[in-house]
């Protein structure tokens, strides 16, 4: 771990996987270091240069006696100087938990050219709350999304994917950009999650339940075409609306039944 200085602390960071990449920082939940993410590190490293921050009073950081007035403000600050003290010009941030959220809408009021994106949870941003300039930034993952868990890294990794490498197409209805997937279905379900072709998971996975059973009204207008085992349609979702579009037209067969789990 490195270590920079805040009001004569030290504060430690870490930085993982591909040097190349683009910088994401994760940023952890109130009062949890930098371990309670670590399990990002395997699935992000690979295409991204990942930091890990302990903020004061957690992890390897120093633990200053008494409380601050405003926590997220303060870690905000943190951040900003973690990026002047390793010379970061721009990078993603991704914030965990209500408190990691907050403290990236923090960042964003604070210094919104420092980032290139924010990408928060649904309950953890309020719309309207930062300047255009900032809300520009920011993408929102539904709760519907988000496992019991928290945050699926392969999920998360796959959108970041879409967002940062690809054009994505505007929705018919808001103008917010929609992710591209694939809806599976069967004789009794429908999913749909951003996995294209050969990438696409079991759906006990990772995947985005439309419903629990086959939507009524949007499939059944599919004229049939999930009465066979399994098959999938590529389809787009905004997360802003809740917006569904497919291309009806290719629809893609597959012998792969228990892959899917149907």
């Amino acid at each position: 771990m490195n270590t920079f200085s805040y009001r004569g602390y030290q504060i430690s960071y870490g930085e993982y996987g591909n040097e190349n990449g683009r910088r994401v920082i994760l940023v952890p939940d109130d009062g949890k270091d930098s371990t309670s993410i670590q399990s990002a590190i395997s699935c992000m490293t690979v295409s991204y240069r990942t930091v890990l921050i302990d903020f004061l009073g957690c992890g390897q950081s120093d633990k200053p006696q008494g409380f601050v007035s405003d926590l997220w403000h303060d870690q905000a600050l943190q951040l900003k100087e973690l990026f002047y003290a390793a010379g970061y010009e721009t990078a993603i941030l991704i914030g965990f938990g209500e408190g990691g959220c907050r403290t990236c809408a923090e960042f964003l009021r604070e210094c919104p050219e420092l980032a290139e994106l924010v990408v928060f949870s649904a309950k953890s941003f309020r719309p309207g709350s930062l300047s255009p300039e900032a809300e520009g930034k920011v993408f929102v993952i539904p709760d519907s999304m988000r496992p019991a868990g928290g945050i699926s890294w392969n999920l998360l990794n796959l959108i970041l994917k879409q967002i940062l490498e690809e054009d994505l197409n505007p929705c018919p209805w808001c103008g917010q950009p929609m992710v591209r997937g694939l809806i599976v279905g069967g004789r009794d379900m429908a999913r749909w999650n951003p996995g294209m072709d050969t990438d696409l998971w079991p759906l006990e996975g990772d995947g985005f339940v439309l419903r629990n059973r086959k939507p009524k009204g949007f499939l059944e207008n599919l004229k049939g075409v999930f009465d066979s085992d399994c098959a999938k349609l590529t389809a787009w979702v905004c997360f802003s609306c809740g917006k569904l579009t497919a291309d009806v037209c290719h629809l893609i067969e597959t012998e792969r039944k228990n892959e899917y789990g149907f």
